[in-house]
This record gives structure tokens, sequence and C-alpha cells, in this order.
């Protein structure tokens, strides 16, 4: 049986998508009777490239704007006149990235999904669909998670009714287990006929929904990444390359969606993270490594002997990690140095102690100016992150968190979020009643377009003037809220007026 993994175009891209390494090297252990190939269209051939010259060109990130290329393919009468996707971009991007992948005569064609190259990959699963019928599509990742959850909560008839067009298979979460289980039954029976744990069926006559899969509770059996389906044989062949060390968090933050999406924090051994390090082969790529959505935090189990395996690569490699305020020490930083790691990124949110405690974070100003200094002092660049809007959010705590802001500096680069509630974060599962306010299949005013028939709309938690105030002042220090674009003195309900 032949599979072909697709990751879509994103934006900047210098390493291959890590999730269909994984999945490629979890199956060529656990299913060898299957054929696994890898198409990154964010990696193609010189070819492919010239023929896509111009097509990507201006894609971004930013979700209004891929907004914008959903509505302006499906819905033209919401379309804004300065979209940077075309209806004609998209149509000519997913006609040549059809005919790229039809060229592999597949049975089965599996895509990751994230929240920028949704708008490119239905429109792609569609086109394959009109053009093999047999053909078994499944789609997984965080975005397509996501949606399928609303759907849960949300009636979206439009949405649903599409996927099921497509007779589309979503693995849920984790998927290495998932995958298999939907492949192997699809191999022997050419179709699905009961439901798959941690899979949803999308057919014409029903949705067949499996029961919830636990996530992979060691991480120690999963097989290292293999990326020679990239021909990495090539010296300095990517900019850089994704290792594996933890899913999970260490924290429960209310606002934050891993620990509900990921489950809870699970790490890799040392002698496992060797052998993937071993196995990336450093001396093929530019000498960079990233950890794939993981954090290195102090006080873990053989963190002397993870240190040890990152300093021990020859080449030496650089990479970064996320961590915690709590332990970050002089003597913790100097180690991540010395073994490789020049960012550490750190989750600070916010300068007033109530608002901290709101969102459970285990964090305080004080502590993370320590860690920042401890961190810059060893010589890493710092990142932190700041939340504004949390509900609760007030002039005095804004004013106390502006101060934070001051204190931290230019030194360190800062990332300031507005509040949005967060699909499978502990705020938004503690107000069930509440998912109609966030989503709809229908545009209101100021949605943002999140997939066709699917419409992002949260309430604003804080009084819009406190709003108002944070985005000003946080423009006058030179920083950027990535923030909800809405009409500031539109009211909605479930928004908290400050005293």
């Amino acid at each position: 049986m032949r599979l072909l993994l697709v990751a879509t175009p994103f934006w900047d891209t210098e390493s291959p998508a890590f999730a269909l390494v994984q999945l490629a090297s979890y199956l060529k252990q656990e299913a060898p009777w299957l054929t696994t190939t890898i198409v990154d269209f964010n990696l193609l051939a010189p070819d492919l490239h010239q023929a896509l010259e111009g097509v990507v060109e201006g894609i971004h990130p930013r979700y209004f704007h891929w907004g914008d290329a959903f509505a302006a393919l499906d819905e033209p009468a919401h379309a804004t006149p300065d979209a940077l996707l075309t209806a004609d971009k998209i149509r000519l991007l997913v006609d040549v990235m059809a005919e790229a992948v039809l060229r592999y005569d597949a049975d089965a064609i599996g895509f990751t999904v994230n929240l920028a190259t949704w708008f490119l990959t239905l429109p792609l699963m569609e086109a394959l669909r009109a053009a093999r019928p047999d053909v078994l599509l499944i789609a997984g990742g965080p975005h397509i998670s996501l949606l399928d959850e609303v759907a849960r909560h949300v009636a979206l008839p439009g949405f649903e009714a599409r996927l099921a067009k497509l007779s589309l298979v979503v693995v849920l979460r984790e998927g290495e287990a998932t995958l298999q289980d939907v492949l192997s039954v699809w191999a022997e029976h050419r179709c699905l006929p009961t439901p798959i744990a941690g899979a949803v069926h999308f057919r014409a006559e029903r949705v067949s929904r499996g029961p919830s899969r636990p996530p992979v509770q060691n991480l120690d059996t999963l097989p290292s990444p293999d990326y020679r389906d990239f021909g990495l044989q090539t010296a300095g062949a990517f900019a850089s390359v994704h290792v594996e060390l933890t899913r999970g968090c260490v924290n429960h933050c209310r606002f934050c969606s891993d620990p509900g999406y990921w489950g809870k924090y699970r790490r890799r051994c040392a002698a496992k993270v060797r052998a993937d390090l071993a196995a990336v082969r450093p001396a093929t790529f530019a000498g960079v490594l990233r950890l794939a959505d993981s954090g290195f935090y102090p006080g873990l189990r053989d963190q002397d002997q993870i240190l040890e395996a990152f300093a021990s690569l020859r080449p030496r490699a650089t990479w970064s990690a996320y961590t915690t305020a709590r332990g970050l020490t002089p003597v913790h930083a100097r180690d991540l140095f010395a073994a490789g790691c020049r960012l550490l990124s750190l989750g600070v949110e916010s300068g007033d102690d109530e608002q901290l405690a709101r969102m459970a974070k285990p964090c305080s100003p004080d502590l993370a100016l320590t860690a920042l200094a401890a961190a810059r002092d060893a010589g890493h660049q710092t990142e932190a992150s700041m939340v504004v809007c949390f509900p609760g959010e007030t002039r005095s705590s804004l004013a106390r968190t502006l101060d934070l802001v001051d204190r931290i500096g230019s030194a360190t680069r800062l990332k300031v979020f507005e509040f949005m509630p967060a699909v499978f974060s502990r705020f938004v599962s503690s107000r069930p009643a509440q998912w109609s306010t966030y989503f709809s299949d229908t545009p209101r005013a100021d949605a943002v377009c999140v997939g066709p028939h699917v419409y992002y709309h949260p309430p604003l938690y804080c009084d819009p003037a406190v709003r108002d105030r944070a985005y000003d002042e946080l423009a006058q220090r030179g920083l950027r809220v990535d923030g909800f674009p809405r009409a500031t003195a539109l009211r909605r309900p479930g928004m908290e007026k400050s005293p």
C-alpha cells in the first residue's frame, strides 16, 4: 500500500515538516508493509519552485490574510479588496500541487494541517477527490482537531457537509497509532466499516466518530526521526531540523491550549535523545536544531545527560527552547548555553500578581526578571510572552504589566497577545455554554473566518477603554499586540467590566 504524506506551503519555512517525518518514521517501524513517501511543498525541487514563483509570494501567517483567502475563494461578498491571496492565485497554486501529488498514484494521502495552511489544504483535497474518487484522504494536526472540537459543540452543517463530500478521515491530536489503525483497516477492507479510536470519518450518510485515544504514554517507544526521505545526505540541505524532547507542558495555565491538546507532560529519556541527535546527523544541515514544540525545564530527570548529548554534537549545533522562570538559575542557564542553547523563551504573561493567579500562571514579576537576567548573563538571547485583556484586566493591572515591560527593556524580545479563548484550554472547557458565543457557521460583526463555514468571534473580556489603552501604550513602546480586529466599542455577552 502506497501512502503519501503532504505538507502544503507555509511561510519562511527553513526545515522539513516534523509531523510528517515523525509519522513516516513511526510507520516504518510499526507498519513495514507500507511504502511511505513525503511531499513537503515548502522544500520542492527547483522546477516546481519556478512553477509556484509569484503564487506564494505574499503569503503571511497573519490570520486576517488567510481568512481573506477563504473569503476570496468561497464567499466573494466577504472578501476584502486588498486580500493578499486572490481566488485566482489559490486556484493556480492548488492546480500545481494537485498535478504534483497525483504523479505518485498513492492509495492514501495524508495532510498535516495548521492554522495557516488549511485554506490551501482543503481545496487541494477537493481537487484530489475529484480526480481520484477511490483514494483515502486523511487530515491531521492542531487546526483540523480544533475545527472538529468546535463542530462537536456548535452546529456547523456547512463545514461537516464539505468534509463529508471528501469522505475525509480526520486523525485527532497525537496521530501515530491512530493513523496506523486507519491504514491497516483500509488496506484490509478498502473502507472503514467501524469507528476507529482517535479518528472521525466524515461521510455523506453520517459522521462516524471513534472513542478518544489516550496520548502516547511513553515517548521512548517512538522511533528517532528519519530524515532520509528528504535527501538529507546532501550537506547543508536544510537551515534547521527538528528533534522532539517533550510533549505537553509542566504548567496548566488557564489560557493555554497545550495541556488540553497534548495531555500530561511527557519527555524522552537521555538515551533516546542521544539516539535522536545521532539520527539527525548534524553534519548534513546548517547546524540549527529546533525542539519541536518542546520545553526544556529546570530540574528534569536525566537533565545533565541530555545536555551532555547536545554538547557532544560535532559539528556543534545551536538550538532554542521554551523554559519556565521557576528554577532557571544562573548555573542552569550557563549549562544550557554550554550545550548549544542560544535562545530561551519564557512565559511572563502579566506584571500583576492577581492576574497571574487568575491565569494559574506559576510566575511573578520579580521571578521573571531574575530568570531573564540569568539567561542574558549566560549569553542567551531571550524572548518573553505577555497576555493582555485576560478576564479581570483593569487599568491598574495593565499599569503594572506596562511597568514590567519597561523593566524588562529592549534586551529581551517581547511578544504580546490579546487574550482570546483557545479551544482545548481550561478557560473554554470550563464554559461549555459559551461555545456558540465564540464560534458560528455564519459571519457576524468582527468575525474572523478560520475555515469555510467556521467563524471565530470571541467576546471582549475587559473594558474596551482598557483594551485601547493596552494597544496604545504598547505601540508607544514599539510593540505590536497580536490581537483580534474588532470594533473596540462593540460589547458582547460575557464581557466583564473593570471597576
